[in-house]
């Protein structure tokens, strides 16, 4: 799979499939860190209604607990609500049977730390034995009953919550497990639009959709970047459960261990192992290593990332689809992030209320659902309550991704072909069909989708690909068989793409390349055995008369001008006075031409340019040089190449001509032709075709420039195809 196997190529998935988990384990490490630190100096108010430690001083150890026994007892409201008690950290209970039931329960305010529960337990049950003994309940010895008795069972209950109905810690890590699914969701749903935006800008799915259906195309992109997400995930759980291990083995190796407790004191360091054998001191440590059951976890975590991830990977891959640039698809992410973020938020309302009715709601929710579940589960709701409703609640989120990825491949089918579609009018009605227009020039194969509305042309969808028709035969009359497979290629390309835009019918010209080789027939007969299109070839004057054309449909010509179509086997040039053509001529003297008949330096030297001026001076008839004009309109091509290196960005949507200050072109010239193969293979306004030939094309225009006097350069979008489709109005 394409995209799962760039997904592991890439340098940010490697260093995110270590980093993730070593992050992750730090986070760990100081929650851990500090759950352990709860309130280390307490008050504590013991009720004693049997009289057992009544009138027996309790110690104040170096734990800082000071305790006030009374011979009362309350109930746990009385406590949380008493003003008279509101200074109390603690509510030790000493109930009348607690010799032979061995529990005492502490309630607290606000989580107590492990030294001073500690030091309490330690301290309560030596009051409790001397009470037993002294006071004769028992007829033994205090050594004797020390060497014989069970240790106490000390409950701690948080004063909030007596019933123990939530379960905060356990719900918490439920809501670590859902962060970890929004983060990947998130970060391999921004995968999926920058790598359609890319696919798209680069015309790679064009390629692709020749094979294959856009569904075909948006899925196995989703789930290519989904098996990625899953392998990242695998990795993580086994570095971070490796880390848990280590870190239980050397940091947290046991509690209990006496030598742990370097701040106890010596009475503590011996009897605590004994002591609090039963006891949990660090609610996090216990739940991280005893209390989750990780298989349930675990698997409840795949399945709810998989269809959440499905889930959002509809929006996130119709985003990407109408995206025209990756800027565009993180503007168009921001309520999808939103929405994500709001399901954490969520996610966390159902830790604090897991009984809310909002929960229930949004546990049922597509778009919160995997969050909510998860925490839910991490809380063992569900052995409280029946799990049909977690049952529907996959149900709901099944049928939402099933439901959603359908509409997504329908948007995306729209969409995903639509990157830097030039609109040149809005459609006010259907007047007529699409046409097709196919240039197939001797380096260049150019299609354009369209009709006209209402007098004006409306361009709905264009595309360039360099084909190279005329590489190693134009000079020979031939097009080889290697260019024939090319360009063959890329027509069944275009004929999808015209099927994708419902075309009506195509038409297909060939120009220099085609007319002047020797198996021009069989080239245009194997064209339409195998992708249907009838190529119709031209001379070079209709050549000539088409680009006037379509230059006309969007500039009047106000001065004497002259028309220059630079092309890879001909340069049409055609005298404009009056708005009307006066002179045409069509020469080859195209760039390809000259590029293949001579052997060139890297950059250009002054012999260099001096071949390519004298085989002009050898190739222009004499109608040539009786051209005069003081304005060189550029058609198109090159000269837009040209427009975007003198303004550094790339020429503006629409059929509109755009000026260029005849100083700064012809520098931009020069610039080209002392320019390196390497320089121009960086440089993002060259297209690849232009790379190699574009210094050739620079002296060819400056030479034309200087010859004719030239005053005034305008550059116009429009060309061949826009001229053909002047004559399907």
């Amino acid at each position: 799979m394409r995209e799962f196997a760039e997904r592991l190529r890439s340098t940010s998935f490697l260093w995110m499939l270590f980093i993730g988990p070593m992050v992750l384990l730090m986070l760990i490490f100081l929650l851990l860190r500090i759950s352990d630190e709860g309130k280390k100096s307490v008050k504590a108010i013991v009720t004693d209604p049997a009289y057992f430690l009544v009138n027996r001083q309790m110690i104040k150890g170096e734990s800082n607990i000071s305790y006030d026994i009374r011979d009362v007892s309350f109930e746990h409201t009385e406590f949380l609500d008493n003003p008279n008690l509101a200074s109390y950290d603690v509510w030790i209970e000493i109930n009348r049977k607690v010799l032979t039931n061995k529990v005492v329960k502490v309630f607290y305010r606000e989580e107590i730390g492990v030294e001073a529960k500690i030091a309490m337990q330690l301290e309560v049950e030596r009051r409790l034995e001397e009470a037993f003994v002294e006071d004769k309940y028992l007829d033994v010895t205090l050594e004797e009953f020390r060497n014989i008795k069970q240790p106490l069972n000390f409950d701690y209950i948080d004063i909030q919550d007596p019933g123990k109905k939530t379960s905060r810690i356990e719900g918490f890590v439920g809501l670590g497990f859902g962060a970890v699914i929004v983060l990947f969701i998130l970060l391999f749903g921004l995968a999926v639009v920058r790598s359609t935006a890319k696919d798209k800008s680069n015309r790679i799915v064009e390629i692709m959709l020749a094979s294959t259906s856009s569904r075909a195309l948006m899925l196995g992109k989703i789930i290519g970047i989904g098996f990625a997400a899953l392998v990242q995930f695998l990795t993580w759980v086994i570095l971070v459960g490796v880390g848990l291990y280590i870190m239980r083995e050397t940091l947290y190796p046991d509690l209990l261990d006496p030598s742990n407790w370097a701040q106890s004191s010596e009475e503590v360091k011996v009897q605590l192992a004994q002591q609090l054998s039963n006891q949990t001191q660090n609610k996090l440590l216990d739940v991280l290593y005893n209390q989750i059951d990780y298989t349930i976890m675990l698997s409840n975590f795949v399945i709810l990332f998989v269809l959440g991830y499905l889930f959002y990977g509809a929006f996130f891959s119709f985003i990407g689809a109408m995206s025209n640039s990756e800027s565009d698809g993180q503007q168009f992410t921001l309520p999808l992030i939103g929405v994500l973020l709001f399901s954490l938020g969520v996610g966390y309302l159902t830790v604090l209320k897991p009984e809310n009715e909002w929960v229930d709601i949004f546990a049922w929710v597509p778009f919160t659902s995997p969050v909510v579940q998860l925490v839910r589960i991490g809380q063992g709701y569900y052995e409280g309550h029946s799990s049909i409703s977690y049952t529907i609640s996959l149900l709901v989120l099944l049928v939402s991704t099933g439901v959603f990825l359908y509409l997504a491949s329908k948007l995306y089918q729209a969409n995903i072909l639509n990157f830097g579609v030039r609109t040149k009018s809005f459609f006010t009605k259907k007047d007529k069909m699409h046409n097709a227009v196919i240039d197939l020039g001797t380096n260049t194969f150019n299609l354009a989708i369209g009709r006209w509305i209402d007098n004006s042309l409306s361009i709905s969808y264009s595309t360039k690909e360099g084909v190279a028709l005329g590489m190693d035969g134009i000079n020979d009359g031939i097009i080889t068989i290697e260019a024939i497979q090319r360009a063959i290629s890329c027509l069944k390309r275009f004929k999808l793409l015209c099927d994708k835009h419902k075309v009506s019918r195509i038409h297909a010209i060939g120009t220099s390349a085609i007319r002047d080789a020797r198996n021009s027939e069989e080239f245009c007969a194997e064209i339409f055995n195998q992708t249907g299109i009838k190529v119709e070839v031209i001379d070079g004057m209709r050549e000539a008369e088409l680009i006037f054309k379509g230059i006309a449909c969007t500039y009047s010509f106000p001065k004497l001008s002259l028309i220059m179509d630079i092309g890879g086997g001909s340069t049409e040039f055609i005298q404009v006075e009056g708005g009307k053509s006066t002179k045409s001529m069509s020469l080859n003297i195209g760039v390809s031409r000259i590029f293949q008949k001579f052997q060139f330096s890297d950059p250009l030297n002054q012999e260099d340019i001096r071949k390519i001026e004298d085989f002009l001076e050898e190739n222009c008839t004499d109608s040539f040089y009786s051209l005069n004009a003081d304005v060189l309109v550029g058609a198109s091509g090159s000269f837009e190449t040209f427009y975007e290196l003198v303004n550094r960005k790339k020429f503006p949507d629409g059929l509109k001509t755009q000026e260029v200050g005849l100083s700064l072109f012809l520098e931009e010239l020069d610039n080209i032709i002392a320019s390196t193969q390497a320089e121009r293979d960086v440089n993002s306004f060259i297209i690849p075709i232009r790379k190699k030939m574009a210094p050739v094309a620079a002296v060819k225009t400056r030479w034309v420039i200087k010859k004719l006097g030239i005053k005034e350069i305008i550059i116009s979008p429009c060309s061949l195809k826009e001229g053909l489709f002047s004559e399907l109005r």
